[in-house]
């Protein structure tokens, strides 16, 4: 399943972080299904985009709670020179409360 099909699966889009510049990218997503977060990673070039060669759920690299979710996303943006921006999608996960969804 692409991940922009996901949503009809039930995995709320919760965000996304981009450390890439100029024609790469380089991104870390977060999905939310029935309170557990689902991420996986990609990188490529401007010859294609984000999540166009993973095939979704068995490409999601982890799942867990929202602690478990900002340690994936620490260690993937470490050693970034664009680390900061993950800062976002770093404060929504310590934002988080269970029962309100993607978006609260």
């Amino acid at each position: 399943m692409r991940w922009s099909a996901l949503e009809s699966a039930g995995f709320e889009s919760f965000g996304e972080a981009d450390t890439g510049g100029g024609y790469d990218w380089n991104v870390f997503g977060v999905r939310l299904k029935d309170g557990v977060f689902y991420w996986s990673s990609d990188s490529g070039c401007s010859c294609n985009g984000p999540w166009d060669f993973l095939d979704f759920p068995q490409d999601f690299e982890g799942y867990g709670n929202a602690h478990d979710a900002i340690k994936a996303l620490n260690a993937w943006s470490s050693g970034s020179y664009r680390a900061s921006n993950s800062e976002t999608l770093l404060q929504k996960l310590l934002d988080y409360r269970p029962g309100k969804g993607a978006n609260g």
